[in-house]
């Protein structure tokens, strides 16, 4: 069996759903509490010695909520299971420490640390990918080939079959120095402080409900809906008024489902961000209920 949570983006639910039909296995969901927490009494009922990997994101995509990571490796580690982390809305935010988290993998993406598109960072304790088999084949990831078989190349090399991404990797190293040169707590706080402005404003308007579970672990992310006007429609007018919004159900379908909604909007505040930039999503906010009610 493996763990996940009804939290998840997709990207953390379909390849395991893929997988489980080629070999088999039972995926069991970590389930929300009232307040659209991971609740760790849920945990606590799946995790067994059947479980062999807990795998969830370090930071919702949609609530920006920042879950309890540690109580959940703690719990994997009781049954012997391996843990991978989803980084990608985690590491833009705040410092990440792997080996303090004790995880066996994190991953997160290069675009989310602005960085280009179309790369992304796998890290793996080393005797864990030094046993397991390459899931590609192809130049640079071999040691030698002969007619009956061949031997791998060491770490990380392994894994990188092909001409890799060179551009990309080149970029995203240059991010990572950018964001490493920054005063990262202040920019944890810098996020946080317009998105709890931003939910502040939106407590203003009749017809928005927002999703924000808490604002204590919490990364500045406000995803909300209007109650009349559809959350594409509004997107496309902040669109025209130059303000950049993530409308649909974000990859997360099921987390959608559980908010009771088909669809809402995110604003995701981040360093290039200020203040006049969430007053202008208000005035664009404003104008698109001019336009539908």
């Amino acid at each position: 069996e493996i763990l996940i949570t009804h939290m998840e983006h997709h990207a953390n639910i379909v390849p395991w759903q893929i997988l489980s039909e080629k070999i088999g296995f039972k995926i069991n969901y970590i389930k929300l509490d009232k307040e659209f927490r991971l609740d760790l009494n849920s945990a606590r009922e799946f995790i067994s010695e059947k479980t062999k990997l807990v795998s969830f994101g370090h930071v919702s995509n949609v609530l920006g909520t920042i879950h309890p990571v540690k109580e959940l490796i703690s719990l994997a580690r009781k049954v012997g299971a391996k843990v991978l982390l989803d980084g990608a809305q985690a590491v833009p935010h705040f410092d990440v420490s792997v080996e303090d988290l004790d995880c066996d993998f994190y991953c997160f993406s290069a675009h989310k640390i602005v960085g280009p598109t179309g790369v992304g960072v796998l890290y793996g304790k080393k005797e864990i990918l030094e046993s397991m088999s390459p899931y590609h084949g192809g130049g640079d990831m071999i040691e030698t080939v002969t007619l009956d078989g061949s031997t791998w190349s060491e770490l990380p090399h392994k894994f990188e079959a092909g001409t890799p991404n060179i551009a990309g990797v080149i970029g995203t190293g240059v991010a990572t120095d950018y964001l490493r040169s920054l005063d990262r707590p202040a920019v944890y706080e810098h996020d946080r402080t317009l998105g709890s402005y931003l939910v502040s404003e939106l407590a203003k308007f009749k017809k928005i409900k927002v999703f924000v579970s808490s604002q204590e672990n919490w990364v500045g992310v406000v995803t909300f809906a209007h109650e009349s006007i559809h959350a594409h429609d509004l997107a496309a007018v902040c669109s025209r008024d130059g303000v950049c919004v993530r409308a649909g159900h974000h990859c997360a379908m099921p987390l959608l489902k559980e908010l009771g909604v088909n669809s809402t909007l995110r604003a995701s505040p981040y360093i290039y961000n200020t203040k006049n930039d969430i007053d202008r999503l208000v005035r664009a906010i404003k104008k698109a209920e001019e336009l539908f009610l």
